[in-house]
């Protein structure tokens, strides 16, 4: 077991919930694969819900490409969650 470490950058204020939700997430699936693939280079670029989704699929892990297909269907239609 180890420690992914995990780091996010946003204004305190004047920040809706869903785009707090949106860049915690891409922030996290960002950090967590870095750490999979043990590369703290990553860690300088989010990427994007595209590749996030890519990896998932290239990897098999399901719960990140249905969190990402969740995420996108939700941000596409403008879905308050």
């Amino acid at each position: 077991m180890g420690i992914i470490p995990f780091y996010i950058c946003m204004n305190d204020s004047g920040v809706w919930i869903q785009d707090f939700a949106l860049k915690y997430f891409q922030t996290f699936a960002s950090h967590y694969i870095s750490y999979l693939e043990r590369n703290a280079a990553m860690v300088k670029y989010l990427l994007t819900y595209d590749q996030i989704k890519q990896y998932g699929n290239e990897k098999s892990i399901s719960l990140l490409v249905k969190d990402i297909d969740l995420l996108v269907t939700h941000k596409a239609n403008n879905d308050v969650f």
